[in-house]
């Protein structure tokens, strides 16, 4: 993948939206996973009780969508997974591969990923696509 194959909208969702996505991240984060590795990291739509939440995080999705399908131009594009994550200082993933058929938790349908960050004061969050030598930039916005 070229670097340019990475496409960044800077304010992808108002400063509201983020603030409410945010605050519902806080009164719902993820406790007593079966891997503790994501405690606190992680909102499943399924534990948001209100229904504008899950209609901001619906559109989000929605509009991800939109945006591989117009820059990438798939015959078809299906999204499996939407969550609000949080990063905390020193947490890390490895480099790996989500759609790698050869793991437990393999997901070989996946061809496209988005990350919208919800904030700007943080530092760190580089995306790295080792393969390609692609990085994200450590872009700071509502995207």
């Amino acid at each position: 993948m070229p670097s340019s194959a990475i496409t960044r909208i800077r304010n992808f969702l108002t400063a509201l939206e983020c603030t409410v996505l945010v605050g519902d991240f806080e009164t719902n984060a993820l406790t007593n996973s079966a891997n503790d590795f994501w405690d606190d990291m992680i909102v499943y739509p399924k534990t948001i009780a209100d229904p504008a939440v899950l209609s901001l995080m619906a559109r989000t999705s929605q509009r991800t969508r939109d945006v591989i399908l117009a820059k990438y131009r798939p015959e078809q594009i299906f999204s499996d997974s939407i969550m609000l994550c949080r990063w905390d200082v020193g947490k890390e993933l490895t480099p790996h591969i989500d759609n790698q058929a050869t793991h437990e938790y393999s997901t070989p349908w996946r061809t496209y990923s988005s990350l919208v960050y919800l904030n700007d004061d943080f530092e760190g969050g580089e995306i790295f696509f080792p393969a390609s030598n692609s990085h994200s930039n450590r872009n700071r916005a509502c995207w």
